[in-house]
């Protein structure tokens, strides 16, 4: 039990959401609502599925603060912007991205607790969903992928009953040039996954793997388990051309080969899973091929959304002086008919705003009221883990949000506010669909 709900001692804030259940199932009441504030925060020992909450109550009439800045566009939705289904209903939520070091500084004794920190102070904070990167990506499905795979099962585990949606990648494209012991090394990075054959067939051979595993704790197969909201073929394929090593330079494969790639992988994918949706993560970089074209790369019938981190969400440093934009290639993307949910670029460390809890605050709620009056299914946040690891291991502020951010998470909970109601959604988690 040694610091396993430390959170709930902070003495500022402790948020989580409400779901009152009406009947079985899925479904969910009207929540109570409180005059006081936007935001009542609660205490409760209710049950919900077996998981204990503590609540938190929201006007449904607060709105998202306005950010005082100049030239703040109207935003006009896309008339053929898609969105999830969940229930039979609309689903469009708050998430955020996991990184790779949580799991290399995740071990041992505190793997259980920081876990389950990870899952439960994300549920506080209206998060959702999380984009999870693959413990051991740089393996071969033998001995090191599995004893990584073992901390996932884990994660998956508690998610299901916490009600929180798990996005999985297969495979990280950005250091697959860098790194020559990662099992799908490349100069060129994952031109080598379109060119090599035997690189294509070992990547297959991941796929399957992972699709087919069997849960160590709970049982479940992974293409069988409704925690997984859907498979990444890859994260960022394609990074900045100047970013690769000099020699050889960046890839060399054309944008129907990129195409091509896409569509064989994710029908590869519906062919072993066809419960689970199929997306890829990527950056504008992705435009390198085709300054005009390039968003047809993802116009295949097997690649159900999009998930695209928006690098015009880097702050400049003077935030008075920052001009949010209509981003024309959202609005490409969302002309595919697909559901498109945005990342949070990062903003630099040299920026000195991005050090500013009460800017990142704003950004985040002026961003998503652009995006998801735009049209966007989702707003996913960069990054999330647990404040224990932040206080251990002391990440870059810039880069890395935690529940003891207490103004940050409150702009997190009032934009979830906004879509969903408090608590949802709340276990047995069913699959997620899209709307037709």
């Amino acid at each position: 039990m040694k610091n396993k709900h430390k959170w709930l001692l902070k003495s500022t804030l402790l948020l989580l959401l409400l779901a009152s259940c009406s009947g079985t199932g899925n479904s969910i009441a009207t929540p109570t609502i409180e005059t006081s504030a936007a935001i009542t925060i609660k205490q409760s020992q209710e049950t919900v599925s077996g998981v204990q909450n503590h609540l938190v109550t929201i006007q449904p009439n607060s709105t998202i603060t306005p950010w005082p800045l100049r030239n703040i566009p109207t935003y006009t939705p896309i008339p053929s912007a898609s969105y999830f289904i969940l229930n039979g209903k609309p689903f469009r939520f708050v998430g955020a991205f996991v990184p790779g070091w949580f799991w290399n500084k995740n071990q041992g004794d505190d793997l259980i607790s920081t876990t389950e920190d990870l899952i439960v102070s994300a549920k506080a904070s209206g998060i959702s969903v999380l984009h999870v990167m693959l413990p051991g990506e740089e393996c071969q499905p033998d001995t090191c992928l599995e004893e990584n795979l073992e901390k996932l099962d884990l994660l998956i585990d508690l998610a299901s009953k916490r009600g929180v949606y798990i996005i999985l990648p297969f495979l990280h494209g950005n250091q697959l040039s860098f790194n020559s012991a990662n099992a799908f090394y490349n100069q060129w990075g994952t031109q080598g996954l379109i060119h090599d054959n035997q690189l294509k067939q070992s990547f297959k051979e991941r796929i399957m793997f992972i699709i087919n595993r069997r849960n160590s704790i709970n049982g479940r197969i992974y293409r069988d388990d409704s925690t997984i909201m859907a498979w990444l073929i890859i994260e960022e394929p394609f990074f900045n051309p100047n970013y690769y090593p000099k020699n050889p330079g960046p890839p060399t494969v054309s944008l129907k080969e990129v195409s091509d790639w896409f569509d064989e992988m994710a029908s590869y994918i519906k062919s072993l899973d066809s419960n689970h949706l199929v997306s890829i993560m990527f950056t504008g970089a992705i435009s390198q091929f085709s300054d005009t074209q390039w968003y047809s790369v993802f116009d295949s019938n097997f690649i159900d959304f999009l998930e695209f981190e928006d690098n015009n969400t880097r702050p400049v440093t003077n935030p008075e002086e920052y001009v949010f934009i209509v981003d024309s290639s959202t609005i490409k993307l969302m002309a595919l008919g697909k559901p498109v949910i945005t990342m949070l670029a990062p903003p630099g460390p040299s920026n000195p705003p991005c050090l500013s809890e009460s800017f990142q605050s704003n950004f985040l709620r002026q961003y998503s009221e652009k995006n998801l009056n735009q049209g966007s299914a989702g707003i996913v946040i960069h990054l999330w883990v647990p404040d224990t690891m932040m206080n251990k291991f002391k990440p870059d502020i810039c880069r890395v949000r935690t529940d003891s951010m207490i103004e940050f998470q409150s702009a997190v909970l009032e934009i979830a506010a906004h879509l969903n109601a408090p608590g949802f959604p709340i276990p047995p988690l069913n699959f997620i669909k899209i709307a037709q």
